[in-house]
Order: C-alpha cells, then sequence, then structure tokens
C-alpha cells in the first residue's frame, strides 16, 4: 500500500528538503511526519495511471522532477515519452477528423498541433542526451564513449513516429489547406515604424540578411534611421541595390543617415561623460574611454536617440543587423514597446543570467526627453566604471544592464524599474543555448541526427522563435550531479529562464 493517501500528498509532504520545505510545499500538519516512500514506489503507482489520466499522471511527473528527484532517469522517461505519445495519438485523431473541419479550423489546429508534435520531439531528444551524459558522468566516461545502444529504451523508434508526424503536418497537411483570404492589414499610411540601425564602414553588406527579414514580413511603412559614418551609408545602398529581390519593393520604406560623430549632441555627450568619469577615476580612467572606434562609439550612441533623432520620433526599434534574423511582422515588436507605460525601454533579457541584450530594444524616446534620460546614462557608466575590476568603460550594453540592476538604481534614489523586458519571441538570445548539445552531432545516435528538426518550425512557409518552457530549461541540466542546494538552482533557473513568456 502506498505511504499517502494521494500522490499529490506525497509530492507536498516528501520534497528534497534542501529544494522545498514539506511546510513550503503545502504539506497538511497531520501528515508532516509520515514517513515517504521510495521514488520508484511512487513512479510505479504513476505509471499505472498514464493509460488512464493523461493530464493527471503529467502533472504528477513534472512536480516530482520539479521539486523531489531532478535526476531520475525513470521520470524523465515517462514524462518525455507520455508526452510525445499523447501528442501523437492526438495527430491520429485529427488526422481521421481533418475532412470534416472547416476550412480554418482544419488550419488552426493543424498549426497549432505542429507546435506541439515539435515540442513532442524536443522531449525526447532531451531526455537522449539526458541519459547519455548521465551515464558518462556515472561512470566517468566521456559521453564519446557513452554507446547510444545503452539509451536506447524505446525512445528511438518513438522519436521516429513522432518526426514522421510533423512532417506530415508541416509539409504536406498545412500546406494542402488553401490559403485563407488575408484579413484586412491596418492602413499603413496610419502607421510607421521607426528602426534604429548602425552601418559603419564595410559592416553594411554583413547585415543586410537581417533588413531582408524585416522588409519580407512587414505590414507598415518603415523610417529607418542607420547611425554610423559616409563609408557605411554608401556600403549600405550597394548592398541593397545588389540583394534587394525584384518581387520586393521598397515602397513605403526610407532611410536616414545619422552621420552621430558630427552631431554636436554627440560631440557634447562625449566630454559630459569623460568629465564625469574623471572626477571619480583621477588616475584609473583609461585616455580610450568611449572611443576606441568608430563601431564602439556607435554602440554607444544606440542609446542617445533621444538625443540624435528627430524631435518627431516618440519611439524607436534598435536592432541588430548581421547576426539575427526577424521571423514575424516588426509591427509586433512595435506594439509592444507602445504598452511599455513609464519603462525608458524593452529589452530582450536572460532572466538565469541576468543579462540585458542590446541587440533587440524599444526605446521610449518621448519619456527619455522628458525625463532626462542622458544623466542616468552618465550615472551607470560611472558607476560601473567604479565597479569594474579591470576599470573597463561601459558601452550601451552595459549601461542598460545597469539599468534593470536594483542595487544600482538604489543607489541613485530609483525605487520603480526603468528596464522592460521583451516578451521571448522577441529575445535575441539563440533558442537552444539551453540546449547543450544541439550542435554536437558526435553525441547522438546517428538515426535522431538525421531526423532533429528545429522546434520553431511549424509549417514550410512558418518558421517561429521556439521559446524554451520551464522543463526544457530544467532538463538541460538534470544530468548533473547535483546536491539539494545546487538543484535549487537550477530549479530556479528554470523557472525565472522561461520568463517572460
Amino acid at each position: 500500500m502506498f505511504c499517502f493517501s494521494s500522490l499529490a500528498l506525497y509530492l507536498v509532504c516528501c520534497p528534497h528538503r534542501e529544494v522545498l520545505s514539506p511546510e513550503q510545499a503545502g504539506c497538511p500538519d497531520e501528515y508532516l511526519n509520515t514517513e515517504c516512500c521510495s521514488h520508484s514506489d511512487f513512479l510505479t503507482v504513476v505509471r499505472d495511471l498514464r493509460s488512464n489520466d493523461y493530464e493527471e499522471s503529467q502533472n504528477l511527473l513534472w512536480k516530482f522532477l520539479r521539486d523531489v528527484d531532478l535526476s531520475n532517469s525513470e521520470a524523465w522517461y515517462l514524462y518525455s515519452t507520455g508526452f510525445a505519445r499523447n501528442i501523437n495519438l492526438k495527430t491520429s485523431e485529427f488526422l481521421a477528423s481533418v475532412d470534416k473541419r472547416p476550412l480554418r479550423e482544419a488550419r488552426d489546429g493543424a498549426t497549432q498541433l505542429s507546435r506541439l508534435v515539435s515540442k513532442g520531439m524536443l522531449r525526447l531528444e532531451s531526455f537522449q542526451q539526458f541519459c547519455l551524459w548521465q551515464t558518462a558522468t556515472r561512470s566517468g566516461r566521456q559521453v564519446l564513449n557513452v554507446q547510444p545502444g545503452e539509451c536506447e529504451h524505446d525512445v528511438l523508434s518513438l522519436y521516429k513516429e513522432t518526426v514522421a508526424n510533423h512532417d506530415l503536418l508541416a509539409y504536406q497537411l498545412i500546406p494542402s489547406l488553401a490559403y485563407l483570404p488575408q484579413l484586412q492589414l491596418p492602413d499603413v499610411s496610419s502607421i510607421v515604424v521607426t528602426l534604429q540601425i548602425v552601418c559603419v564602414g564595410k559592416w553594411a553588406r554583413q547585415g543586410i540578411g537581417t533588413l531582408l527579414s524585416i522588409l519580407h514580413r512587414r505590414s507598415t511603412l518603415l523610417r529607418i534611421f542607420v547611425l554610423g559614418d559616409a563609408e557605411g551609408w554608401e556600403e549600405l545602398h550597394k548592398a541593397l541595390q545588389e540583394a534587394l529581390p525584384s518581387e520586393l519593393e521598397l515602397t513605403g520604406v526610407g532611410f536616414e543617415h545619422i552621420n552621430f560623430e558630427e552631431m554636436p549632441q554627440f560631440r557634447t555627450y562625449m566630454p559630459l561623460g569623460r568629465m564625469m568619469l574623471v572626477l571619480i577615476h583621477r588616475s584609473q580612467y583609461p585616455n580610450d574611454c568611449f572611443f576606441a572606434n568608430s563601431i564602439e562609439k556607435a554602440m554607444l550612441a544606440r542609446i542617445l536617440g533621444h538625443l540624435l533623432l528627430p524631435e518627431d520620433v516618440d519611439q524607436i526599434i534598435s536592432i541588430d543587423v548581421g547576426d539575427l534574423l526577424v521571423l514575424d511582422d516588426i509591427q509586433e515588436l512595435w506594439e509592444v514597446g507602445s504598452t511599455s507605460g513609464d519603462h525608458f525601454l524593452a529589452a530582450a533579457y536572460a532572466a538565469p543570467l541576468q543579462h540585458v541584450n542590446a541587440g533587440t530594444v524599444v526605446y521610449n524616446l518621448k519619456k527619455m526627453r522628458q525625463s532626462n534620460f542622458t544623466d542616468l546614462t552618465l550615472l551607470a557608466a560611472s558607476y560601473g566604471l567604479r565597479k569594474s575590476s579591470d576599470h573597463q568603460c561601459l558601452r550601451d550594453q552595459g549601461i542598460l544592464n545597469l539599468l534593470s540592476d536594483e542595487l544600482f538604481l538604489g543607489s541613485i534614489g530609483i525605487q520603480q524599474s526603468v528596464v522592460r523586458f521583451l516578451p521571448c519571441k522577441w529575445s535575441l538570445f539563440p533558442s537552444l543555448d539551453w540546449h547543450p548539445a544541439w550542435e554536437k552531432p558526435e553525441v547522438w545516435p546517428p538515426d535522431m541526427v538525421r531526423n532533429r528538426r528545429y522546434p520553431g518550425i511549424v509549417s514550410g512557409d512558418r518558421v517561429e522563435h521556439y521559446c524554451p518552457d520551464v522543463a526544457d530549461l530544467l532538463s538541460a541540466f538534470a544530468f548533473v550531479p547535483l546536491s539539494g542546494s545546487r538543484q535549487a538552482r537550477v530549479r530556479e533557473y528554470a523557472i525565472l529562464g522561461s520568463q517572460p513568456e
């Protein structure tokens, strides 16, 4: 007989003590002294549930992994294979009834199902990697010396079935469902999205891919400000002429050159920064602070749009070119910025690393002008130099990170957040930075390497930025031998890292 009257009670009364206390988990007082069954006893009961109540068993397994035993291979196996089997069953049921569904319902349903099947594939990939790495860690071997067969179970055959379902949905069914008439787009004359990019020297040619990805999907007018020198401006025009596809027009797209180094606002800002820093670091201030080269000056200039751009520009999307692609209509990101409220900006953010990335930022220039954002950046620059062990001066990204730092904000009397974080789909960070073996095909079974799919592939004509959920993040580090305190940190990492959604 199981030690508790319910499996839910077991989870709240038997968590890992260094991760969560029973009291914190919500264990009733009358059960606090009840002896806990073994983990294998719990999983045996859950296994018997799987065919009868999928949702309940998945919920129980997830809480077990999160709060009780992150490194339990049996639990990860049940959780991963259960998800994949369930979504394959749903795919079969959907395919059997798709001809009876209205066109819009069929396409929407197939699209949503494709996303879930992709997640099922990813769950199985993550378990396979967890098994290989955990086996290597526990046996004292290198992961390359672990044979894939040691982690076979029935995962590979299930994986192939799941991949086949994904490809059927993504490359056959969804394309076969005729596109619905496009919804009426907003009047392009009433919406102008303003962008800010950097083009210095020959860099324009490397950055053209980002611009083309934006142009392909836009539904609005675009006003693009180009921070850079004369050579960068000239190279941008050449690159556009050479690379612009014949079917892609620039009607409604305007480019404006901002030669910021020649502007009095920028020339005034630099001595202010130098003066403030010199007052604090008379003997330690590096002579080349902020002036190393044109590209570093341009990076700093990106946070000075309130000084450098025309007064009629109230909001700007600052975006890196060359190392990212925009996979959706840029208007959606524009609307995120429009709801930023009292924040100066909205930026891509990796919560577990406590790191703001300056590559995708929506600046509220109107508020920045009204609230003297200039002084705030100078205070951040001086604070950063004072705290830096190597006395490195901050560029835009370092300053943005300080503006999200409660300790810094508190030191200057600001109690409220001034930075908002962008939703995951607009984050600059690679979607698989939490999947440590993604780019190591040598540690995958050959059949799995041949069948892997990026989890953001929804159909042949749609690729999305895949946002990892808590389970994705937790499984990425589950193979690492963990003490209780380290498991608690990994748990916190996973919960934080999946936000904002």
